[in-house]
């Protein structure tokens, strides 16, 4: 705990010299993607709310999961950008119905947004965050470390499901020795992405992603569930470890997400 401590203040240092966050910022290079479904409407609208009061430059862009009628027209008449993520183009296990569609729809939408995006700095935000003022300054954090994620309080020993492994081995995603030692460390976040698509490496990992998320035996195998494994998440890990992208220098250590205008996992519906 100690060492994990000196570290995060170690980074907290090196990131506050290294990133001006108090300067002027200009958001309209950054292009936010999002998605929900009827479950999460409510904290959708929240995180659209943030978007507009603190980051209106930035270009948004909502995919629909599963929303009822009303929801979708709350939304559109707050001019959300609405897409409707087409499920009948992909295979079964992404439907939301069985672990949520194993997050599978996730890397796929990124990935679509990634290829049709005329922005730089593209960033995946879970319906359940939050942004702030300091966000508007993100794309410059994200343009200097290629790809930024959180760390989680996920282990690979707790999180990755002894399918998913044998299947990452077949896949050479990583290799038997590798998923061995990797067993306490902790995995990135996906809660909160930032992605810099004029990074070639930073768009090899986004392509991996959505085409491993096409294979129900990498992503979400058998007997893999949300009570023990982590889907997009320890993949999205695991590709990044297997490219060098580079990422944000304090990956394995503690920084909250709220220090660059974010916080996460505020979803409405599990506050109230």
């Amino acid at each position: 705990m100690i060492r994990e401590i000196v570290r995060s203040v170690l980074n907290i240092i090196e990131v506050a010299t290294l990133v001006d966050w108090w300067s002027t910022k200009d958001s309209s290079d950054l292009h936010v993607v999002s998605a929900t479904d009827e479950s999460h409407f409510r904290s959708a609208m929240q995180l659209v709310d943030s978007i507009v009061k603190n980051c209106p430059q930035a270009s948004f862009v909502l995919y629909d999961l599963g929303l009822t009628e009303e929801s979708r027209s709350q939304l559109l008449q707050r001019g959300v950008n609405l897409k409707e993520f087409k499920f009948s183009n992909y295979p079964e296990f992404f439907q939301m119905h069985t672990n949520h569609g194993s997050y599978a729809w996730k890397p796929v939408i990124i990935q679509l947004e990634a290829l049709m995006s005329n922005k730089q700095t593209l960033v995946w935000l879970d319906a359940g965050c939050k942004v702030g003022a300091r966000f508007s300054g993100f794309d410059r954090l994200v343009r200097r470390h290629k790809i930024f994620a959180n760390p989680s309080a996920s282990t690979y020993e707790n999180w990755l499901h002894p399918s998913a492994a044998v299947a990452y081995v077949d896949a050479s995603i990583l290799r038997a020795e590798q998923i061995k030692s990797l067993s306490e460390e902790v995995m990135l976040s996906a809660a909160f992405l930032g992605f810099d698509l004029k990074d070639k490496r930073v768009r090899g990992v986004l392509e991996s992603w959505a085409h491993c998320a096409h294979s129900k035996e990498i992503i979400g195998p058998h007997g893999s569930s949300t009570q023990n494994h982590r889907f997009d998440q320890v993949l999205l890990d695991a590709l990044i470890r297997k490219s060098n992208s580079p990422h944000f220098p304090y990956a394995r250590a503690w920084l909250p997400a709220v220090l660059v205008g974010v916080k996460t996992h505020m979803d409405v519906e599990a506050l109230t």
